[in-house]
């Protein structure tokens, strides 16, 4: 489960900083990057809330 997390995290780092790159250049995909952004994103959220720390 941690190593499912971390590899999400690292994906909605990269992603992240895609979406970030097609708004700056006003990409004509920007909203379905930022879609997958988001997908990809809650998918981390889910992952990591499997966790448990104490």
């Amino acid at each position: 489960m941690m190593a499912e997390c971390i590899r999400l995290d690292r994906e909605c780092a990269d992603i992240c900083a895609f979406a970030a790159k097609a708004m700056q250049s006003n990409s004509p995909f920007a909203k379905q990057i930022c879609d997958l952004c988001a997908d990809i994103c809650q998918a981390c959220v889910d992952e990591c809330a499997k966790l448990v720390f104490s």
